[in-house]
């Protein structure tokens, strides 16, 4: 489990809430959360603003995968 997944489960808020927030298909979110879709600059930027958190603590620099 990523980060941005326990984060997410700390807040109380569910995939389904989260994504429609952030304004990507549910299963985008879930792909990204466990590691296997790199999220584009637009969409890391709405992730780490719904989250509330830095982008560089969340994201590999390099791969752009959750950390």
């Amino acid at each position: 489990m990523t980060e941005l997944a326990i984060l997410r489960i700390r807040q109380g808020v569910t995939q389904k809430e989260m994504a429609g927030k952030i304004g990507i298909h549910v299963t985008t979110l879930s792909m990204i959360e466990r590691k296997r879709f790199v999220a584009n600059i637009d969409q890391r930027k709405r992730i780490v603003k719904a989250y509330g958190v830095l982008e560089k603590d969340f994201f590999d620099q390099e791969t752009g995968l959750a950390i």
